[in-house]
């Protein structure tokens, strides 16, 4: 998929260390029962995507995210339209307050399998701990 035809951008935030790592997932307050996903969002008029995927991680989960870098993307029907959503592994950097009510969850990637219906998100992050495992710090 070509980067310049993505109408949606998200994060891969990690955090921890190598073997202990963790990706934050979020849904709506208000509907508890919806599946639990990645940070994402629209990409704004005139918007780089990497820029876009930073702004809805804060936005959705109030985390500010660091050192993002392409980790790949799902395409996919919502409604009427086709979203192709690009995203971006980043590092956890701090915690601010979240624009949007949304419950908030860090979970091991061992579990992400367990806890989101989308085969093709669960191996994007996979893949995105694979390339880059965690600091050794």
């Amino acid at each position: 998929m070509e980067r310049e035809s993505l109408t949606h951008a998200g994060g891969i935030v990690l955090r921890g260390e190598r073997g202990h790592r963790e990706v934050l997932l979020v849904r709506p307050l208000a509907r508890p029962e919806a599946p639990w996903v990645l940070p994402k969002g629209h990409i704004e008029p005139g918007e780089a995507a990497e820029a876009a995927a930073l702004r809805e991680v804060e936005e959705e989960a109030g985390v500010v995210g660091s050192t993002p870098r392409w980790a790949g993307a799902v395409d996919f029907v919502l409604g009427e339209a086709r979203v192709i959503c690009g995203f971006y592994a980043m590092e956890f950097g701090a915690e601010v307050g979240a624009q949007e009510p949304r419950d908030r969850a860090w979970v091991p990637v061992s579990e992400v399998g367990a806890m989101l219906p989308f085969p093709e998100t669960v191996a994007l992050i996979e893949a995105a701990v694979v390339a880059d495992p965690g600091r050794l710090d």
